[in-house]
């Protein structure tokens, strides 16, 4: 069961990519950006050790402008359902705000519902993480439960 990602894919302000070994230093400093990690557990190693294993997930997003990574992008199966799959967004400071999360998710949902095998979309969030919430309920997910206090399931169901 795999899911098609046409990539390249451009955008007006941005692009989505494949993770090459010269993004691991850009990528490690918005994992490690302490409002980021404040949202999440990962990762659990020093900068310098994920620079030097640098395995990333999913696909760089990367601003046109500079040729800047401004984010990443991934998704996975839901621990909870492997007919739902979890998609998961990061972006550097700089570029929140911009459209960036907003037309990278939708592409990313596009193609996930593109697979006739998926029932759905799952972001897990923090509920302190107010602009993933707000992207989130815009794309019109719906908040349905919660793993842990700090892990909130916001889902977007096929039908």
């Amino acid at each position: 069961m795999t899911i098609e990602i046409p990539l390249p894919k451009h955008f007006d302000k941005f692009f989505i990519r494949n993770w090459i070994a010269e993004d691991a230093q850009q990528l490690a400093d918005i994992e490690f950006d302490p409002e980021v990690k404040q949202h999440l557990k990962l990762p659990t190693i020093s900068k310098n050790e994920f620079i030097d294993r640098f395995q990333p997930r999913g696909w760089a997003i990367v601003a046109n402008q500079g040729n800047i990574v401004a984010g990443a992008i991934d998704i996975n199966k839901f621990e909870l359902n492997p007919k739902k799959l979890e998609l998961r967004i990061l972006l550097a400071k700089e570029y929140r705000t911009r459209g960036f999360a907003t037309e990278a998710t939708r592409f990313f949902i596009s193609c996930i519902f593109g697979a006739p095998w998926t029932e759905g979309v799952v972001a897990v969030i923090h509920p302190q993480n107010l602009a993933s919430i707000a992207l989130f309920k815009k794309l019109n997910f719906i908040h349905t439960s919660a793993i842990t206090a700090e892990r909130h399931v916001y889902e977007l169901s096929r039908t």
